[in-house]
């Protein structure tokens, strides 16, 4: 009601700390919330029920159909839904800037041009050198 305030580690498992970001995945009503220093969690809306799914300290989240993708320290980490396994990503060149997904792609900004990932292939789409910005 925009009134009252409730702390989700009150009522969930959560951790009491500060988050980074978090996304939302509706057809599973499932949060996704990196913390800046306990890992990424996942809370089911419907059970409330929270686990930790990683250990990597994301700063920015973005999932497409397959995959939870996670940015920390300028690299690019992904956790697999179905094999419940995180990776790093060797594949993409330069300091990661901005990750974004939509459905079954994911876009990757680096500081050497911007990469497209479907399923397991990795794609630079627009090499070029990137100080700053954002992918959307």
């Amino acid at each position: 009601d925009g009134n009252h305030y409730l702390k989700l580690s009150d009522i969930t498992e959560l951790p009491n700390a500060w988050s980074k970001d978090l996304v939302f995945n509706s057809k599973e009503n499932t949060l996704y919330i990196a913390y800046s220093e306990k890992g990424v969690w996942q809370l089911n809306l419907t059970t409330q029920s929270a686990k930790q799914i990683t250990d990597v300290y994301a700063t920015e989240l973005a999932f497409n159909v397959s995959q939870l993708l996670m940015k920390s320290d300028g690299k690019l980490y992904s956790f697999d839904f179905d094999s419940k396994k995180t990776t790093h990503h060797h594949a993409i060149n330069g300091r990661v800037l901005s990750i974004s997904a939509y459905k079954d792609k994911s876009y990757v900004l680096t500081s050497k041009g911007a990469y497209l990932l479907v399923e397991k292939s990795t794609r630079l789409i627009e090499p070029q050198i990137i100080i700053n910005g954002e992918i959307q």
